[in-house]
């Protein structure tokens, strides 16, 4: 099954389980380094829960997420961060690596150029 994360008109799909690793670490990192009531945080926290309940495909919507500068460029750090940290634990297997080398990359800069 596959899942994506979807910004404006673009949608970047991976399996479910590289999208539910992206979503764990960034919730994760989230919680750590944002505090558990940021709005961000409690938003990838309920994602992760209801994940945890369904394995089914499920499209994450960023949209409200990057509104301005400010929370794309926070946004981008909990993305780059935890890339750094799926390729550091080094879960992702040669697919996966290239999946985030090429679809993960094409998300951040998607998410680098929005202008809502």
């Amino acid at each position: 099954m596959s899942s994506a994360f979807h910004i404006g008109d673009d949608t970047f799909w991976g399996s479910n389980g590289a999208i539910d690793t992206y979503l764990e670490v960034m919730k994760d990192l989230a919680v750590a380094h944002l505090g558990a009531q940021d709005p961000l945080a409690v938003h990838l926290t309920e994602i992760h829960e209801s994940r945890r309940s369904s394995a089914r495909s499920r499209v994450v919507l960023l949209d409200h997420w990057l509104l301005d500068a400010e929370s794309r460029d926070r946004f981008l750090w909990l993305l780059d961060t935890a890339t750094d940290v799926v390729l550091h634990q080094g879960t992702f297997t040669n697919a996966g690596r290239e999946w985030i080398a090429m679809v993960v990359t094409k998300l951040r800069t998607r998410i680098a150029a929005c202008t809502f």
